[in-house]
């Protein structure tokens, strides 16, 4: 049975909706998110989205366990879904599980290769793993393609730190602060930007 125009129409309603948390959770805006998605799921516990982005919501609060409980939770209700295996590797990640982490974005990968964010996030996990070079050089053309999204310069930034590359850091770290001057990142970037100067 096909669905009725009202009912894709209310699906699409509540998708928008469920997205704007995402917003809300990079904004810094977390309690907020939070609220909202556990509404989402009181009435749609089976919406694979909305525990994804509480998972991230709980790594912004640096909750580990219960972001891994809520992307595990996606993935089992979406186990195709790119995002929730990128998700499940961002809280490996913050969990110092480098196996976890590799094995879900590798499955991302095949998934579909051409997914932006799976650079953002392997040059992530390069980076928590101190292997600056690496993290560069997958970083590089995500930044290259998407100059506008803030955490790819984060990222970078912080890379070119550690490779002790001081004008590509402030570079990178000053056009983070023009993308996201409200970012929770913010204070911490401009932090290392005085100890570089």
């Amino acid at each position: 049975m096909r669905p009725t125009f009202l009912a894709l129409l209310i699906t699409m309603f509540l998708s928008s909706d469920i997205e704007e948390n995402l917003t809300r959770i990079n904004q810094g805006h977390v309690e907020e998110a939070i609220t909202s998605l556990r509404k989402v799921l009181e009435e749609s516990p089976d919406n694979a989205r909305a525990h994804e982005l509480l998972a991230l919501a709980y790594l912004r609060q640096n909750k580990p366990e219960q972001a891994e409980k809520e992307a595990a939770q996606a993935v089992e209700l979406a186990d195709d879904s790119v995002s929730a295996r990128i998700t499940v590797a961002r809280v490996a990640i913050a969990r110092q599980n480098w196996t976890v982490a590799t094995r879900e974005l590798d499955k991302a990968t095949q998934m579909d290769a051409g997914n932006a964010d799976i650079l953002l996030y392997r040059g992530s996990l390069y980076l928590a793993r101190k292997d600056y070079k690496m993290a560069v050089a997958s970083l590089s053309p995500y930044v290259a393609s998407n100059p506008d999204e803030p955490y790819g310069h984060y990222y970078m930034g912080l890379s070119q730190y550690g490779m002790k590359r001081p004008d590509k850091t402030v570079e990178h770290f000053q056009r983070f602060l023009s993308l996201a001057p409200d970012a929770p990142e913010a204070s911490r970037v401009e932090s290392l930007l005085r100890s570089i100067r």
